[in-house]
């Protein structure tokens, strides 16, 4: 990492949805804001990984996606990206 001469209103470590959510918020209501995670990549719990056997990239929040975490959807478009989602019309379960 860098060092910055920027001074933050605000520093918010950890880049899962919560802090994403707050950074956001925060940028939205003009106070400077900087997030910081430990990780290459953004979401916390609610990210993918790479399954090493099969080189598969695997989701970790089917759930957020099934259209009942209406903030998860509002974020999502605060952010640009709600229109990365494939929703589906019907979810299929296996017993």
């Amino acid at each position: 990492m860098q060092e910055s001469n920027q001074t933050w209103d605000a520093a918010i470590i950890g880049g899962g949805v919560a802090g994403i959510a707050a950074a956001v918020a925060l940028a939205r209501s003009n106070y400077r804001v900087i997030l910081l995670e430990k990780r290459p990549l953004l979401g916390g719990r609610a990210s993918s990984w790479i399954e090493h056997k099969t080189g598969m990239r695997l989701d970790a929040c089917q759930h957020g996606t099934m259209r009942c975490c209406t903030n998860l959807t509002q974020l999502l478009e605060w952010i640009g990206t709600a229109d990365k989602i494939r929703w589906q019309e019907v979810i299929n379960f296996v017993d």
